[in-house]
Parts: C-alpha cells; sequence; structure tokens
C-alpha cells in the first residue's frame, strides 16, 4: 500500500511561506551590483596572471575584498525554496503520524534510489560550482581548463557511490520492520539506542554543516541533496533500532 499522501494544510502554508521568504531573499541580492568598484574588480582580474602566464598568489583575495552580497543572497534564497521543495515531498512521500513528522522509506530499496539521486545532485552541484565560477571569472584567465577539476570530481564519485552500496547493504540487512518513526527509540535497550544514536550523530551533524555552508555559495545546489542525506541518515538510525532479535530478553 502506498504511504504518500497529500500534505496537510498546515505543512503547505508553512512550506509556501518559507518559500516566499526564500524568494524575497533571493529578490533582494538583484538590488546588489556583483562588486562595489566593477572597473577595479576587472583590473583585478586582468592581473591574475604575470607575464609569464603564471597565476598570481592570492589575487582572489583582492577580488572578494570587492564582492557584494549579491551572488550570496541569491544563492541563498535558491537553496531555501529548494530545500523547501524536498522537504514537502518528504512530507508527502513519507509522513508521520502528526502533522510535520517523518517516518522512515517502508522498502529498503527507497533508500538506495534516494541515496544514488543525492549522490548524482551532489556531483551536478560541484560541476554547476565550477561554471558558476568560471562564468564569473573567479578563475585566473591562465589558469587550467575546467576538465581537470570535473575529472576529478567524477572519479571521486565513481569510488565513493560503490562504497556507498555497500555499506548500505551492509547497514540495510540489520533494518527492523519498516516503516518506523524517525524520532524512534528502542526504550527495551536504551544502551543501544544510544550507541547507534551516537554513531550517527558525527555524520549527521557534518551533513547539516555542509549545507549552510554551501547554501549561500556557488555549491548551493547541494543543499536540497543534502537534506536527503539527512533524511536517509535518520531513517537508517530509526531502522536499526527497529530491529529486534528473535528472542528478546532485552
Amino acid at each position: 500500500m502506498k504511504s504518500w499522501r497529500l500534505l496537510r494544510l498546515e505543512e503547505a502554508i508553512a512550506g509556501f511561506g518559507i518559500m516566499a521568504a526564500g524568494g524575497l531573499v533571493f529578490a533582494s541580492g538583484l538590488a546588489f551590483p556583483v562588486y562595489t568598484d566593477p572597473q577595479a574588480a576587472n583590473s583585478i582580474k586582468l592581473a591574475a596572471c604575470d607575464a609569464a602566464g603564471h597565476v598570481v598568489p592570492n589575487w582572489w583575495e583582492e577580488l572578494d575584498k570587492l564582492e557584494t552580497l549579491r551572488h550570496p543572497l541569491m544563492q541563498a534564497g535558491l537553496s531555501t525554496v529548494l530545500c523547501t521543495l524536498v522537504l514537502l515531498a518528504l512530507w508527502s512521500l513519507f509522513p508521520g503520524t502528526r502533522s510535520g513528522s517523518l517516518q522512515t522509506p517502508t522498502r529498503r530499496w527507497t533508500f538506495f534510489g534516494f541515496g544514488l539521486l543525492a549522490l548524482c545532485v551532489c556531483w551536478f552541484a560541484t560541476v554547476l560550482s565550477y561554471w558558476l565560477d568560471m562564468l564569473r571569472g573567479e578563475f585566473a584567465w591562465c589558469a587550467d581548463s575546467m576538465g581537470i577539476p570535473i575529472i576529478s570530481t567524477t572519479a571521486f564519485y565513481f569510488i565513493l557511490t560503490p562504497v556507498c552500496i555497500l555499506v548500505g547493504f551492509g547497514l540495510s540487512s540489520n533494518f527492523g520492520i519498516l516503516p518506523v518513526s524517525l524520532l524512534h527509540w528502542d526504550s527495551g535497550r536504551s544502551v543501544r539506542s544510544w550507541m547507534i544514536t551516537l554513531a550517527f550523530a558525527p555524520f549527521m551533524a557534518l551533513t547539516v554543516i555542509v549545507a549552510i555552508a554551501a547554501a549561500y555559495s556557488s555549491f548551493f545546489l547541494v543543499t536540497p541533496a543534502e537534506l536527503v542525506i539527512l533524511y536517509l541518515l535518520a531513517s537508517t538510525r530509526a531502522a536499526l533500532l527497529a530491529n529486534r532479535p528473535t528472542a528478546d530478553t532485552a
């Protein structure tokens, strides 16, 4: 049986309210120029390389001093809208019993599907970040092309993806009966619950830190992917806690 449902009225109102706020943040960024002194910025970009065609050390720091809030505000606004859309989708696809709450996916393959989707978005977000920075002139004109960082990024995700799949298979083999609430807690085995929760806490904290740091940068598209990863981490924690031994004497 499908677990998805239409959004509750309060969820829809909250979601669209946050998206409207994100739209206003994006629009506010349009009120700023890209640089406080465009002519000085162009001069810095032209002088980013010396006569021998080598990149001048620390040239970007001077350019950074001239940048305004235009791009950070626009990117933060887009991040807010995209993250809200993802959250609304999660509320609809994996609704909890209470308004605004979430539960784990019902099927294990959903974990893998969403995980692969998040990795693909992370790869695309990285490539998009390189492309945006290049268009904005934040790479020295004599520097190597984007081919090298794109190839390196692609190779990294080709290695990371099978590793994540193998780890996922190992974890999912210990899942309990699904779905369960993301806040599920095995009170009968509190020590085990604390151990599993504490094991996932650093990964969840790192995910939040990366999402916040990326939200206002050219890497902004990774933020909704990080939200999906955070959901998967919380779901995995809850699914592991839902695993009960055949003869539970705890």
